[in-house]
């Protein structure tokens, strides 16, 4: 029975089949996530379900999400083991905390993503890209979720932090928070604290990987604090922060949390939604075709600059659409802080209730042929989709301080790539998604071919 989006219509309410003794439908959101979340949709707007030994519910209803995560948003909460997971790695920051708490972290963070500081994360942006794609040699066999994993952790650690200790900090980033970030993922999906405190060599992994980001990010801020020369950079926007109110500045362990938050949003996140872009160009060559005739109208071969984001449309209809189909914030919690309810049905305090950006985003009510990968929805004229059907930067107060930010990235890196490169697939062998914290493509090898009339980069610029 199709599903009824009107805004005003009582919820339909399903329960989710397949449920196991004791464990519920733990063991289908750890192996089968995707498939668990895509086949329940059909079955109403509110689906009851149970992660482990308490009912939990799933929001497939847009208009549900919408004001569960704006008008509704004081009954529900981020908390649970997700975001005690993620609080091991990133403290008491935007990501973690809610309320006025949230509130006031948020506008600490802002400035740093003001619209008018955009323009000059843009050359650097451009810089790391070009310096990636210009190592490439016609016909190499290239890494590209590895690729595009240091390309975008040496972009943020570039725009957060342009001190003498850049190269050593992207270094250690790339070699520590994979490690961590996997930790992170293992716990929320697998919240047994006892399982997480045994001596393993994965566990020893992951603690010893936090404790060397944190050490790192604690010797960048000391290092700031002890320079005289001015930077401008996110750090130094953070550290120059001043709370409205007071006028007081953060804390160091404030700017710790955040430094680390914006380092870990901008790195995993950026780097898989590439990997997706690049492999669903390679897999609909009427796509990439189209995508290379506007970069070549517009770029015309030199380096791609901020003024060209505004005509690079069908590039960032691509990264649009990318996100569409593989968001990489696939599964969102919320916790139920009061009795409540959404769409007419009661929801009892210490109710957890998730959304799904994948599900939705997959949803043929809201997105005809949603396997298709069609950038031209987005384009300008098409229709919008209805609100919250496409969030994969969340919503509301907690929707990602840093969207544009990873927008305009993620649109400068591919039309860099395209201004030379075609990506070519190895195998017909389907990539299957991968639902950790982040979705992932896993490893994600690609030819890369010289495209016709472009010219070698003879000396590539240097990252750092």
């Amino acid at each position: 029975m199709p599903i009824d989006h009107t805004p005003h219509a009582p919820a339909s309410i399903g329960s989710a089949p397949g449920k196991l003794p004791l464990i519920g439908h733990a063991w289908w959101l750890y192996f089968r996530p995707l498939e668990f979340l895509t086949t329940q949709r059909p079955l109403g707007d509110l689906v009851a379900f149970r992660p482990g030994p308490k009912q939990a519910y799933v929001v497939n209803d847009p208009e549900l999400v919408h004001q569960m995560l704006t008008t509704r948003r004081g009954d529900f909460i981020r908390g649970g083991p997700a975001f005690e997971a993620v609080r091991i790695l990133e403290g008491d920051s935007i990501a973690t905390t809610h309320g006025d708490v949230h509130r006031r972290n948020r506008r600490f963070v802002q400035p740093a993503f003001h619209s008018a500081r955009l323009p000059d994360y843009s050359p650097v942006m451009e810089e790391v890209a070009a310096a990636t794609t210009g190592s490439w040699q016609d016909g190499q066999a290239v890494a590209v979720n590895h690729e595009m994993y240091r390309l975008s952790t040496t972009i943020v650690a570039k725009c957060l932090y342009s001190g003498p200790l850049a190269a050593e900090a992207v270094d250690e980033i790339v070699r520590s928070l994979p490690i961590a970030f996997k930790g992170v993922g293992q716990r929320a999906a697998l919240p047994v604290p006892w399982l997480h405190d045994l001596p393993t060599p994965g566990h020893q992994r992951f603690r010893q990987a936090v404790s060397r980001l944190k050490a790192l990010t604690a010797r960048l801020i000391a290092d700031r604090r002890a320079g005289e020369a001015e930077h401008d950079d996110a750090l130094s926007a953070l550290m120059a922060a001043r709370d409205e109110e007071t006028g007081a500045p953060m804390s160091d362990q404030q700017i710790h949390d955040e430094f680390i938050t914006l380092l870990v949003a901008a790195s995993e996140t950026t780097a898989q939604a590439l990997s997706w872009a690049l492999h669903l160009l390679g897999k609909w060559p009427e796509v990439e075709a189209r995508l290379h005739a506007e970069v070549d109208e517009v770029i015309a071969g030199r380096p791609v600059t901020h003024d060209d984001l505004p005509k690079l449309t069908y590039v960032r209809a691509t990264v649009n659409e990318t996100l569409r189909m593989y968001p990489p914030a696939w599964l969102m919690p919320r916790l139920a802080v009061t009795d409540t309810h959404l769409g007419g049905h009661p929801i009892s305090s210490g109710t957890y209730v998730y959304y799904s950006p994948y599900a939705n985003h997959h949803d043929p009510a809201l997105f005809p042929d949603p396997a298709v990968f069609d950038p031209g929805r987005w384009l300008p004229g098409q229709a919008k989709p209805a609100r919250c059907a496409h969030i994969p930067f969340a919503a509301g107060a907690h929707k990602c301080i840093g969207d544009t930010f990873a927008l305009n990235e993620a649109t400068i890196v591919l039309a860099t790539i395209a201004r030379q490169w075609r990506l070519r697939p190895r195998s017909d062998r389907p990539i299957r998604p991968r639902g950790y914290a982040i979705l992932s493509t896993g490893p994600l090898t690609m030819t890369a071919e010289r495209r016709p009339d472009t010219p070698p980069i003879s000396q590539p610029p240097t990252l750092l």
